[in-house]
């Protein structure tokens, strides 16, 4: 039988079919999220689980404190840390900007050979000089891990995770 272990909720960002579903309080995705952090996780046997929880779970923070209190959180590592690669080998600094920084095609598919040009460069500029933020989960994510002042909050998180991980529902 399948068995779910992991839950979440994605914030509705971009073009989407109706788009009142944008319209979300801090409150509400608060209590969804809160609802998702209590409720007890099967057991865990990958060791390092609870702290990719706990990374999930300062993401999530990050995410309400950029999107509802219009809070600069941290620096974007898009374009240096994260790369979106398309299926036509696009490459962009993450899915929100929309824009190419390059195409591997024209690189003989070396991401180095790309990564050198002065478009990359500039756009890595611009991402830190404007002050980039948005609701991207995996940019956000990938700020959490790529900087160390978010260890601690990580680590709390983490511990916080492990207690929600020691009943077997397997049973």
């Amino acid at each position: 039988s399948f068995k779910f272990d992991n839950m979440s909720v994605t914030y509705a960002r971009g073009n989407i079919k109706d788009e009142k579903l944008k319209n979300v309080s801090k409150e509400r995705y608060k209590l969804i999220n809160d609802f998702l952090e209590s409720r007890e996780k099967q057991k865990e046997k990958r060791l390092l689980y609870p702290l990719w929880r706990g990374v999930n779970s300062v993401t999530r923070e990050n995410l309400m404190r950029t999107v509802f209190d219009d809070e600069f959180v941290s620096s974007c590592v898009a374009g240096r840390k994260l790369l979106v690669v398309s299926e036509t080998g696009e490459v962009q600094p993450c899915e929100i900007l929309g824009k190419s920084i390059g195409n591997l095609r024209n690189h003989d598919w070396d991401l180095n050979k790309l990564l050198k040009h002065n478009s990359v460069k500039n756009m890595q500029k611009w991402i830190k000089d404007t002050k980039c933020k948005c609701s991207f989960e995996c940019a956000l994510a990938a700020n959490v891990v790529w900087k160390p002042k978010n260890y601690p909050k990580v680590a709390k998180a983490a511990i916080n995770n492990i207690g929600k991980t020691l009943l077997d529902h397997s049973k």
